[in-house]
Parts: C-alpha cells; sequence; structure tokens
C-alpha cells in the first residue's frame, strides 16, 4: 500500500491509496474498507485503472497516520456504523498498518504519480493479451487458487471452438508445460481440458504410473487410441470396485466404467450397464437417488441400442419402467452377439469431440458397426 496526500478541503485532508487489490466486499462476517486514524476514508473517486481509491479524512493535529486497507473477518457480526469496533477488528487481524508522518507522504495535486510511473517503467506499451492467453496462463499457474485454475480450464475449453490454430496449439502447450511440471497435481479441471481437446494419449504419457487411480484416469482411458491396454485396464477397475449391492458409489463407479467401455466400442460396458440395472431389489441408501440413476442408466442404453422397449417417456412411472428394462435384458440376451454399435447411436450418447478449432482436420471416424466383444 502506498499513500499520496492531496489538499486540505473543507471536509478533511485529500488522500489517496494506492492498493494491491482493489476488491473490497462485506457481508455478515467479512468487512472490507480502508480507514484511517480509526475513522473510514469517506471515498471520492474509486479508480480501477490505476489501483487506487480517492477520499477525505479528518486528521489529528499531529499530522501523524495509521492506515488499514483491506478485508478482515469479525469474530461476531460487526455493525458497519461501528467505526470503533471495525477499527479494532482491524487493528487485532494480521493486517499490518501503514505508518508515517503526513508531511512525508509524497504529494498529490494536479499530476497523477501513479501513472506518472506506470509511463516511465514502459516507454512502449505492451501488446495486448489475449483472452485465452490470459485464461492458459491462470489455468498454469501454481500460484493461482484451485478454484481460479478450474474456472480459467473449463472456459479455455469452450473457447476452443472460436480460436485461431495457432493461438489454439499455444494455449495447449502452455496446459503441457503445466501438466509436466505438476503431473498428478495438476488440478483436474486443466488435466480434463487437455483430454477434451483431444490429448488424452499425451496425458497418458506424461502422468505414467501416476494415472492409475487419479480422478482422471477413466476419462483418459475412454478416449486413448490404444484400445487394448483402455479396455484391459477399464475391467480391472471394474473389478476392484466395491460389490454393486454396497451402495450408490459402487453403482456409479461401474456406470462410469462402462461408458468408457462404451466409448471405446466394447459389448462389456453394455453388460456392466444392464448389471447396474439388475440391482432394482437391492437396498439403497436413498431409493429416490437410485431411481433416477436407473433411469438415467436405461435412456442411455436405450439411445445406444437404437430401441426404446416401449419405455416412451421419463414421466412414466417405475413399473412400466422396471418392465422395459426386463424387455431391454431380454432383448440383449437374445441379440448381444450379432448386435453391432453404430455411429449414430454413440453420438446421441457423447458429445462431439475433440474440442478444437473449426479450421482443424477433424480426426476420421471410426468404423461404422465395429464391434468387440
Amino acid at each position: 500500500m502506498h499513500i499520496y496526500v492531496g489538499k486540505v478541503a473543507p471536509g478533511g485532508t485529500e488522500m489517496v491509496f494506492e492498493l494491491r487489490t482493489m476488491h473490497f466486499f462485506s457481508n455478515q462476517s467479512l468487512y472490507g474498507c480502508v480507514f484511517v486514524n480509526g475513522r473510514i476514508l469517506e471515498i471520492k473517486e474509486y479508480n480501477v485503472e490505476d489501483s487506487y481509491v480517492r477520499g477525505v479524512v479528518n486528521l489529528g493535529d499531529d499530522r501523524q497516520i495509521v492506515a488499514y486497507a483491506g478485508v478482515v473477518k469479525g469474530a461476531q457480526r460487526i455493525d458497519p456504523r461501528n467505526h470503533a469496533a471495525l477499527w479494532n477488528a482491524f487493528v487485532r487481524s494480521q493486517h499490518k498498518p501503514f505508518k508515517a508522518g503526513l508531511d512525508a507522504l509524497p504529494k498529490w495535486y494536479v499530476r497523477n504519480p501513479i501513472r506518472d510511473r506506470k509511463s516511465r517503467s514502459s516507454r512502449r506499451p505492451s501488446p495486448p493479451v489475449r483472452t485465452s492467453d490470459a485464461l492458459a496462463l491462470i489455468a498454469a499457474d501454481p500460484k493461482a487458487s484451485q478454484a481460479d485454475r478450474w474456472n480459467a480450464s473449463q472456459t479455455l475449453m469452450s473457447m476452443a471452438r472460436y480460436m485461431p490454430i495457432d493461438v489454439w496449439r499455444a494455449n495447449r502447450e502452455t496446459l503441457f508445460g503445466a501438466l509436466e511440471a505438476e503431473r498428478e497435481k495438476l488440478p483436474d479441471g486443466v488435466i480434463w481440458t487437455l483430454i477434451k481437446w483431444g490429448c488424452a494419449d499425451r496425458v497418458r504419457e506424461l502422468l505414467g504410473d501416476k494415472l492409475r487411480g487419479h480422478p482422471m484416469e477413466i476419462p483418459v482411458l475412454e478416449r486413448i487410441a490404444q484400445r487394448d491396454y483402455a479396455v484391459a485396464r477399464l475391467l480391472a477397475i471394474r473389478d476392484a470396485a466395491p460389490p454393486i449391492s454396497t451402495d450408490n458409489i459402487a453403482l456409479s463407479k461401474r456406470w462410469h466404467v462402462a461408458e468408457a467401455l462404451i466409448r471405446q466400442r466394447d459389448k462389456r460396458g453394455i453388460d456392466i450397464k444392464l448389471e447396474c440395472l439388475k440391482a432394482q431389489g437391492l437396498k439403497v441408501r436413498d431409493p429416490i437417488v437410485f431411481r433416477s440413476s436407473q433411469r438415467f442408466i436405461f435412456t442411455r442404453l436405450s439411445q445406444v441400442l437404437g430401441r426404446s422397449f416401449g419405455y416412451g417417456s421419463s414421466a412414466a412411472g417405475q413399473a412400466q419402467l422396471d418392465q422395459a428394462i426386463a424387455r431391454m435384458m431380454d432383448w440383449w440376451q437374445a441379440n448381444r452377439r450379432t448386435w453391432t454399435f453404430s455411429e449414430q447411436g454413440l453420438r446421441l450418447v457423447f458429445p462431439k469431440e475433440p474440442i478444437i478449432p473449426a479450421a482443424c482436420e477433424p480426426a476420421a471416424p471410426a468404423g461404422e458397426g465395429r464391434s468387440r466383444q
């Protein structure tokens, strides 16, 4: 924090506070303000461009100032109008006060010393930073918060279709630089962006053995080109999962494995999903959540198989769903050997990937009707 002193006005002395952050907010436990000698600064100007606030405060005759600026958390709710209580909260906080004599402070009159200093430090203006470049830098910054890195990476992912190819490639390499540096500790959201950009194979290569048991392992296996390895590892994850009768979490683990197997065009993914549907008679912790999961699994399978099995609407009751599930199981038992995956069915279930600039050449689609196991 830097403080400049300006003119003496009828209401007090004009003061300018150059701050590291311009984010001030208050709620029932957080209080943000600028304090000078126990009094809240009466703000006259809030300048985001140069990161300062300008206001007026009444000072004592000794011309010494003690100032605090920032956000403090109160042990209990404080009336914002109670300046003494707020001041005591800042004094007891980790904030360090700014102390100086008024005569020693730099002057703020006609010229803006902050703007002057910035002009001297850079004679030529810096080129503008593209939004995507800034997002990539935030996503790759280990000092940024987990929430900021997640939000930056997810926004970056969705922007890819509209990026020039060279910009997208540069942003991709920025994220890969972060993956090489942080490996399995890189936030899941950043890894997820690389996966959705069609880079699952390189993610697997960089993470190596650290990928095993990682939250992003199944999404990587779902998309890598080495199909035999992916299927074998997915089946191993299924075998190591808790018994299907345990709870909804056990069902969820199998559901994600099944989704990945289906994307790899392995019929055992459908077998596993049908196992989840068979769990309808088991005791579960939350029957409402389980029935909702059951309906969702049935709908996904119907799309892949290209048949509704007489279940026309999600508004239909549980009895109609149970009947449709029985018909689906009978049909699958009779047709599993000859049935093949179709591109149309898979497109209904899985979103278009990879998410890449529109100018990039699309990846060659897998053969129509290819089926395994």
